[in-house]
């Protein structure tokens, strides 16, 4: 896909938090592990919530993302690449939830890059930056079931 300004970064990005919200509710409706469908459903309204704050971007609105580095576990580099299914044990779950935010985390730090425009850069460091907090919730509780 070819990306020609701040608006198709933008529109690219609203379509990847849709379609990680509609992973974690699908996630929450599957797994098992009954605290796990709590927390998916939570990381549902997450990203929710980054879909809005983005909205209120491409609106011109200014929005506050917060400004908090996060260090990852680095576990993502060494699970390999799972599909999700019904039949997916807790642990499963929480592998693809990992590289699941692995790989928005590394969209967004690419976003981030390619952004002309200086406040748009920063809105996309701001959402890596949330991911990688995703990704961390999941791989300590990955670690302490592995």
């Amino acid at each position: 896909m070819e990306l020609s300004g701040a608006s198709d970064i933008l529109d690219m990005a609203i379509r990847k938090e849709e379609e990680a919200a509609d992973l974690y509710r699908w996630l929450a409706e599957n797994v098992e592990h009954p605290g796990m469908r709590e927390v998916f459903l939570e990381f549902a309204k997450q990203e929710d919530a980054h879909k809005e704050k983005l909205l209120k971007v491409q609106r011109g609105e200014t929005t506050n993302f917060g400004d908090v580095t996060v260090e990852t576990l680095g576990i993502s580099e060494e699970l390999i690449d799972i599909q999700p299914s019904r039949q997916m044990t807790y642990a499963e779950a929480l592998h693809y939830a990992i590289l699941n935010e692995q790989a928005a985390f590394d969209l967004y730090m690419g976003l981030a890059g390619l952004a002309s425009d200086g406040p748009i850069a920063e809105v996309f460091l701001a959402l890596a930056m949330e991911e990688a907090r995703h990704m961390r919730r999941f791989e300590l509780e990955y670690k302490s079931v592995v």
